[in-house]
């Protein structure tokens, strides 16, 4: 199933030896930056299952790094549903993600 996940890269960095990355049983398709969120990485997975992208988001938001993720059977689902968990967590947030 394609998946879609979406972080701050520059807080990513300073972490990104702490996480995993990509996860086991994940094949990344394309890297991209959405115009709409400049400061995020979007990433379109293929992925087996949903567990191993939850594993990413628990470590990521762990790190306190606000992360959007959605799952679907093309990648414009994926993205749409990532980008309305993203929103969601930022909207809740009381700082800068």
């Amino acid at each position: 199933m394609d998946a879609c996940l979406l972080f701050n890269y520059e807080k990513w960095q300073n972490v990104s030896n702490t996480i995993q990355f990509p996860p086991l049983g994940t094949k990344i398709v394309k890297i991209l930056k959405l115009p709409e969120h400049p400061e995020c990485l979007c990433l379109h997975l293929y992925v087996s299952e949903k567990i191993s992208v939850w594993q990413v988001v628990l470590d990521l938001e762990t790190e306190n790094i606000v992360t959007g993720y959605g799952f679907g059977l093309t990648f414009l689902e994926a993205k749409t549903e990532a980008l309305a968990v993203l929103e969601k967590r930022i909207s809740k947030r009381v700082v800068n993600y």
